[in-house]
Order: C-alpha cells, then sequence, then structure tokens
C-alpha cells in the first residue's frame, strides 16, 4: 500500500510507495538526521473513528482507545496511523535529504512543513 502524506498547513498531499518512503527514512538516518519522533494526534485519530456516528458513547469510547495509543506512541514514522512530523523535524529531514537522490518532488513536499502520515 501506498503512503498518503498530508501537509498540515497547505492541505497537499504527496502519496508514495512503502519503498520509496522507507528508503527516504532510511537515506535521511545515514546522512545524519536525528528523527525527534512523529506525535499521535489522539484527538484527530477519534475524531475520524467516529465521524458521522450519532451515539455519544460510542464516541466517548473512541476518545479513551485514542488517548490509550497515544500513550503507547513510539513515534515511528513508518506505521500510517495519522501520525505528525513536526515542522522543526521537516527541515532537518530536508536538510538530510538534500543531494541524496530522493525524488525532488518528495523533496519539495517535504520542505513545506509539517504533515500527517495518514492512515
Amino acid at each position: 500500500m501506498s503512503y498518503h502524506l498530508l501537509n498540515i498547513e497547505a492541505s497537499v498531499s504527496y502519496y508514495c510507495d512503502e519503498d520509496e518512503w522507507i528508503r527516504t527514512i532510511e537515506t535521511a538516518k545515514e546522512n545524519g538526521w536525528k528523527p525527534d519522533g512523529t506525535l499521535y494526534d489522539y484527538v484527530y485519530v477519534a475524531e475520524e473513528e467516529s465521524f458521522d456516528i450519532d451515539d455519544e458513547l460510542y464516541c466517548m469510547y473512541m476518545m479513551i482507545i485514542a488517548k490509550d495509543e497515544y500513550f503507547e506512541w513510539d513515534g515511528n514514522y513508518i506505521e500510517k496511523q495519522n501520525q505528525i512530523v513536526m515542522y522543526e523535524d521537516t527541515l532537518y529531514l530536508a536538510a538530510a535529504l538534500e543531494n541524496s537522490g530522493i525524488d525532488d518532488k518528495l523533496l519539495d513536499f517535504i520542505k513545506k512543513g509539517s504533515f500527517r502520515i495518514c492512515s
């Protein structure tokens, strides 16, 4: 399955296959990038899970589940859990990928700032 990356500010999307994304992360690490870790957006996840559902109890249940997942989150960049790559991290990620042979369109996307790794 491909990755859907969504810029937080500009609502611009980028799609890439799994191999390309994993290779991008590995290349950045090889070039000195020290990942800050992603942010698990539990409010977004809970809202996504309970969107268009009128059952308040179910919505509360989803908030609790999402909150539990938040406390267990390891900050990874590979799972597709609607996590956020924060702005400062994107700057260092982009710097580590300069002249590395990574697709220029992906690099331009990363340079735009914070983005979500969509589920």
